[in-house]
């Protein structure tokens, strides 16, 4: 994104081993707690649960994670089930990547 655009900033996660943090501009930062994860091939579930702040109301929080090389997608649970247990409806600019 240029440097002073509109659009605000990208998707921001932080993965550590006792919580997750999801950030997007303009959006409420969705803080998890108390998670565990499970590790599938390429693909990690994290569940845990989300601290109420602003608009997101908390509660359950079930994700799934796909990793490759030092890209990584994100989806809840329920949509991964939904597409067939499958992220290749997920763009690239829907992608977050490592620094």
């Amino acid at each position: 994104m240029p440097k002073h655009s509109a659009l605000g900033f990208g998707p921001i996660s932080i993965i550590s081993a006792n919580h997750t943090v999801d950030q997007s501009s303009g959006m409420p930062q969705v803080y998890v707690k108390n998670v565990k994860y499970k590790k599938y091939g390429h693909y990690y579930r994290i569940i845990g649960h989300g601290v109420k702040s602003g608009m997101y109301r908390g509660g359950q929080e079930d994700t799934m994670y796909y990793k490759k090389g030092h890209a990584l997608k994100e989806q809840p649970t329920s949509q991964y089930k939904q597409h067939h247990h499958s992220f290749k409806w997920i763009t690239k600019s829907q992608t977050l990547y490592k620094k």
